[in-house]
């Protein structure tokens, strides 16, 4: 079985993001952050009157990653619009003109030619990585047990490529990544090879 590494990139505000946070005094405990300093002066956090628009796909997982960063937006003061729902190829068409303010999953690779096509580096700044992603081909657990499958060949024979028929055209059918990701050209190539 093939396992592509890639890392989750975050864009636009997650770097911000973390700089604001690392660089914001810490309160002492009982304090009120917004009541005057020492100094006489007023403390206000960075976000205060800014309207951040973050957008997510349908992946549970992209809702936790963009649900943790709204999370620590909302605690330097920005306001967070609502989690609303689109696909890749909108939501990076939306970030490069400008209508939404991030996302907090991106791939690498599999994302680089929709970020190309929507204004590549002029538009997009890749700022880091959440937490590592791996690619590969899954299938649970107990039937690569039952069946002793081990490695994607394996599908070739008649009674393992039924199991993950769905047609009934005694292939095994595959559930793939998006048009235009990296990893289905990656797909595409091993399944003609």
């Amino acid at each position: 079985m093939m396992k592509c590494r890639g890392l989750t990139l975050t864009a636009l505000i997650t770097a911000p993001l973390v700089g604001l946070i690392a660089c914001q005094p810490i309160p002492d405990e009982g304090s009120d952050p917004s009541s005057s300093s020492s100094a006489g002066e007023t403390s206000s956090l960075p976000g205060e009157g800014i309207t951040i628009r973050p957008r997510v796909t349908d992946w549970i997982e992209e809702h936790y990653q963009a649900e943790i960063v709204n999370i620590g937006l909302e605690e330097l003061g920005y306001e967070v619009e609502e989690l609303q729902e689109a696909s890749y190829l909108i939501l990076h068409t939306a970030i490069a003109n400008n209508n939404l303010d991030f996302m907090a999953s991106s791939f690498q690779r599999s994302h680089d030619e929709l970020i190309q096509n929507a204004g590549g580096d002029e538009k997009f700044k890749k700022v880091g990585a959440l937490y590592p992603f791996v690619n590969g081909y899954q299938i649970d657990k107990q039937t690569a047990g039952e069946y002793q499958i081990t490695n994607f060949e394996q599908l070739q024979d008649s009674e393992i490529a039924q199991l993950f028929d769905s047609n009934g055209d005694g292939k095994a059918n595959f559930l793939g990544c998006d048009p235009g990701w990296y990893c289905e050209q990656v797909i595409e190539s091993q399944l003609d090879t």
